[in-house]
């Protein structure tokens, strides 16, 4: 599902997937905070640019998603310091959609040695092999990843284990 909500004022596709956002979960964030700024309220018509921000944790990775902030309050987040900001980054998003889901938080423990993983949205294979992540059955060389670093990518939405092959 692609709505009007998803389009930029230009006409421009929207940019919720490079948080690993479905349409859905964009839907639900908006409809969340009644598409206003998630600190200083502001409506997104409202906004000089007519949309909000996704915001996220980038500490995380791009899935942490927080909320949607307009232009000034995501420019200068870090350095508010009202009790807004702190409620606003004391309670991200992303904390309830994972609740939902029944998934964790933190990042899962990492499974042993010859675990296969699938990532999102691309549907990668990754292989645990020597202490390091390599993707498997794919053409292009990717190289290999930790696992800190497929989940700060990937997050605890888009990985699942699917197995184990012996090395």
């Amino acid at each position: 599902m692609t709505g009007p909500a998803h389009a930029k004022p230009e006409g421009r596709p929207c940019t919720h997937r490079k948080y690993l956002l479905t349409c859905d979960d964009y839907d639900a964030l908006l409809k969340g905070f009644r598409e206003r700024c998630g600190v200083c309220g502001t409506d997104a018509k409202a906004t000089p640019a007519g949309i909000l921000f996704i915001d996220h944790d980038a500490l995380r990775g791009d899935w942490a998603v927080r909320g949607l902030l307009c232009n000034r309050c995501n420019s200068s987040l870090h350095h508010m310091s009202h009790q807004k900001a702190a409620d606003y980054l004391a309670n991200p998003w992303y904390v309830s959609a994972l609740q939902a889901r029944g998934l964790r938080i933190d990042a899962e423990p990492e499974p042993p040695e010859g675990a296969v993983v699938r990532v999102s949205p691309q549907g990668l294979m990754w292989r645990r092999a020597g202490g390091w992540w390599r993707c498997i059955g794919d053409g292009r060389r990717r190289g290999v990843a930790t696992w800190t670093q497929l989940n700060q990518r990937h997050g605890p939405f888009g990985i699942r284990l699917m197995g184990h092959v012996a090395s």
